[in-house]
């Protein structure tokens, strides 16, 4: 595991990456032709948040998958991933992006990615109708590519509110179980990645047995990128884009929150009631230096990444890219640095 945080897509020169880089060339392309609004004020608001910095890390996966569908066509200088490939990257990066916009309003959040959240930049009302938008695009294109797409796109929505439901019952619950931590995961963030990499693989006519195994490999990393996020929450730099401890703030207790708490009880007793500024400071400081909550979810995470790589053992010689995109998981945060707490 590295110790540097790694640019997305960046400072790779070999030719592995060289096909992934074309085709998310194509699908920015195609990102911007589907966020075309009438109005100078539409145009704004659904760009908002695509500032350039993205890491586009579903839409990746939704063109790893369909690599792997198309294992043994020539995928050389003439790219032969379906035009249909792009456009269903394009409607998994806009579920995201449609959800982020409800995410800030409902966490009053006021910056994203370094930049004004739409709530902050106009208002709740543009916020919400612009997220609305994301999704309805999302939604066209997901029908247009056909009935199993527009249903799984569907399913997926519903699954990512059903998650976001599970998490706010949980509000403020310092008796939340680990397996309830995992159930709203998997729903909220999860189910997106696996759906991600099976739009691809549809796209690329793959049969019903790899369908279910690209679902699973990114279904395990998105429980990876999620526990890793939660991790960033308490211990990360202020350079991820967002406030540190929001999910303290919110009375939502994540799983190296839930692992410190059994080892250090005041943790707990703190959190029976929403903290104050002054508790999150201490908790954030309890939870990083005096427990290890954060090594502990740590190694959650880099066993449920071990899980997704084993999923696609047959295609790892084949498809490098799947290299490339665990080890974008991977980077997001320093895990040698920090487990060595």
């Amino acid at each position: 595991m590295t110790s540097t945080k790694q640019p997305p897509y960046g400072e790779v020169h070999d030719t592995d990456s060289r096909i992934l880089r074309h085709d998310l060339t194509r699908f920015r392309n195609k990102l911007v032709e589907c966020t075309s609004r009438n109005t100078r004020l539409s145009t704004d608001l659904v760009t908002n948040l695509l500032t350039g910095k993205e890491k586009h890390l579903r839409p990746s996966l939704c063109i790893i998958g369909g690599y792997i569908a198309a294992t043994g066509r020539n995928l050389g200088e003439n790219h032969t991933l379906n035009e249909a490939t792009i456009r269903a990257a394009v409607a998994a990066e806009l579920l995201h992006l449609g959800s982020l916009y409800h995410d800030d309003v409902l966490d009053e959040a006021t910056t994203r990615r370094g930049v004004l959240t739409a709530n902050a930049r106009w208002d709740n009302v543009v916020a919400v109708l612009g997220g609305d938008l994301l999704l309805a695009i999302s939604a066209r294109i997901a029908a247009e590519l056909g009935s199993r797409e527009c249903r799984l796109t569907s399913e997926t929505l519903e699954a990512m509110c059903d998650g976001e439901l599970e998490e706010l019952a949980d509000a403020s619950n310092a008796d939340r179980s680990i397996g309830s931590y995992f159930q709203a995961i998997s729903g909220k963030t999860a189910k997106l990645f696996a759906t991600s990499c099976q739009l691809g693989a549809m796209q690329e006519a793959a049969d019903t047995r790899l369908i279910h195994v690209v679902g699973e490999f990114g279904y395990n990393l998105g429980l990876a990128f999620q526990v890793i996020d939660d991790v960033l929450d308490l211990c990360g730099s202020m350079d991820i884009g967002k406030p540190l401890g929001q999910d303290l703030k919110q009375g939502i207790y994540t799983l190296p929150v839930l692992l410190a708490m059994e080892e250090v009880p005041k943790i707990k007793d703190l959190l029976r009631t929403t903290p104050t500024a002054t508790d999150v400071a201490t908790i954030r400081r309890q939870i990083c230096d005096d427990s290890s909550g954060i090594s502990r979810a740590l190694s959650s995470a880099e066993s449920l990444i071990e899980r997704a790589v084993a999923a696609l053992s047959d295609f790892s010689a084949s498809v490098p890219e799947i290299a490339l995109i665990v080890s974008q998981i991977r980077a997001l945060v320093p895990l040698s640095d920090v487990m060595a707490r």
